[in-house]
């Protein structure tokens, strides 16, 4: 097989290997290689693709390597090796694949100074804890380091590495970003998740001018750096779980092209600046699990947002931590957080579709009447809260097709719904008396309705549900609870009595 050009073996085995191979081969695809080490007598001048996935290698070569005509690299899930070779000789590599090998502790300083590389993935190579303390790559486009849980540091950037779009650090141990990240001046995607002890950015982030999505989930950062303005192409900004968050700049209003904006559990930060209600392009904003119990009146104004996400604002840990120094005082706070304070207009959300105000504590009346202008609602996430009834403008929301009023325990009547309602979660409700305006005549193309723990609901009157497709009913205590609920079709598909041990007899089925 002297003139053999491409071999590939899977699931073969040869515990001990090829006692030759041909020099001419230009693709090994050799899975499970079961080998430590490359015969050392293998000339492959002529290779161009090496892949042994899942492999039993523990070191390539030794010493230098002449493999000029070598583009990929792959050796993914190796789990014995060790460390990289010396790729001084391996010129025009383009591709270097080692993610899942999670012995590999060390890096050749050639690497990270290689010139053609395209792509590098080291994802959850999980021994590593060092890279050599420069690099300049400058073909490179995407680098993987994600999952490396005891990377501690990211190295020095020497030169210009313009060709970078995707930086992946999240998983990592990485602790700052050398401020020569700004020679990363190509890049779209920086990733940070879960990077539990980075607390600051450099300042010179702000030189990713083409910088597109930043993700900062789960990080220590207590604030992001005002040269954050400089980023106008970045249009997505996550920092939900940022638990120590505190502050964002006011010239956050430089985000230009800011789609969203997640800051979901970052249970500190009290405020968000007026200006962000001048990022015009902002489509979804999430400030569930905060501290923020009056959102500044521009975001209310925010023409192009669809989504809003305000669920489980408890209030400021600050203004009532003096409650913290007393056990006695600790229920007192956490039973009785200020009240959510929402405009007395709601109309400038022209484009929203989306409502979540679930969790908040919402009492009698806090919800204002001006919700029936949200003209382009679709869904409305109400639960969790202690009013007893809601606005009757409901019934102005021509485009709402679910509301969710789960675990309302307050809640006795419900208003007339518009006629494009499909979905209703009134589990929990036990407070809740009677359904004669929402299911009133035949207008609702309602095919879901779900009743879980009403225990003292009381249905009166005929109602035509002959679209309903799915109903639910759990844990309901009393036998009653569905007599003249009458249900005119054989439609409904799907009916889950779950726990009702009391219901004696239904109608129409």
């Amino acid at each position: 097989m002297t003139n053999l050009r491409l071999l590939k073996i899977s699931n073969v085995q040869l515990p001990r290997g090829l006692e030759y191979l041909s020099n001419r081969l230009r693709l090994l695809d050799w899975r499970r290689y079961p080998l430590k080490s490359l015969p050392s007598n293998l000339q492959l001048d002529d290779i161009f693709e090496f892949k042994m996935h899942y492999s039993c290698i523990e070191e390539l070569w030794k010493g230098i390597k002449p493999l000029n005509m070598l583009r990929v690299l792959e050796l993914s899930h190796s789990e014995n090796l060790i460390k990289t070779p010396d790729f001084t000789k391996v010129p025009n590599l383009e591709v270097l694949d080692l993610e899942g090998c999670t012995r590999l502790r060390e890096i050749h300083q050639s690497l990270l100074r290689h010139n053609k590389l395209i792509l590098l993935n080291l994802k959850g190579c999980t021994s590593l804890t060092t890279l050599p303390g420069e690099i300049f790559m400058e073909s490179l486009k995407t680098l993987v380091l994600s999952g490396c849980s005891k990377l501690k540091k990211f190295p020095d950037i020497v030169g210009g590495m313009e060709c970078l779009q995707e930086l992946r650090l999240d998983g990592t141990d990485i602790k700052e970003l050398p401020v020569s990240i700004e020679l990363m001046s190509g890049l779209v995607s920086l990733n940070l998740k879960d990077c539990r002890n980075l607390a600051s950015l450099p300042i010179t982030i702000g030189s990713l001018e083409y910088l597109s999505e930043l993700f900062l989930d789960g990080t220590s950062i207590t604030e992001v750096p005002s040269s954050i303005e400089l980023l106008t192409k970045l249009q997505w900004l996550n920092l939900n779980d940022c638990r120590s968050l505190v502050r964002l700049p006011s010239s956050i209003n430089g985000l230009k092209s800011l789609k969203t904006l997640n800051l979901s559990g970052c249970f500190k930060l009290e405020n968000v600046p007026e200006t962000l209600g001048q990022v015009e392009s902002l489509e979804e904003l999430d400030i569930s699990g905060t501290a923020i119990r009056q959102p500044p009146s521009s975001i209310f104004l925010m023409k192009n947002l669809k989504e809003l996400s305000c669920r489980g604002c408890k209030g400021s840990p600050s203004s009532a931590s003096w409650f913290l120094r007393s056990p006695i005082n600790l229920m007192r706070w956490s039973s009785d957080p200020v009240a959510l304070s929402l405009p007395s207009s709601l109309s400038g959300l022209c484009s929203l579709t989306k409502l979540d105000i679930s969790d908040y504590d919402l009492g009698e009346g806090a919800i204002p009447s001006s919700i029936g202008d949200l003209c382009s609602l679709e869904k409305l996430c109400l639960s969790r809260n202690s009013f007893v009834s809601l606005p009757a403008s409901i019934y102005r929301l021509s485009n709402l097709q679910e509301i969710e009023l789960e675990e309302c325990k307050m809640l006795q009547t419900l208003p007339r719904l518009p006629a494009s309602i499909q979905w209703i979660l009134l589990d929990g409700c036990v407070s809740l008396e009677t359904l004669s305006d929402v299911l009133k005549l035949n207008e609702h193309r309602l095919p879901l309705l779900s009743l879980e723990c009403v225990d003292c609901l009381k249905l009166t009157g005929n109602y035509d549900l002959a679209t309903l497709k799915i109903l639910r009913i759990c844990h309901c205590q009393t036998s009653t609870v569905v007599d003249g609920l009458m249900l005119v079709s054989y439609t409904v598909s799907h009916l889950l009595l779950k726990l009702c041990l009391k219901i004696m007899h239904w109608y129409g089925l």
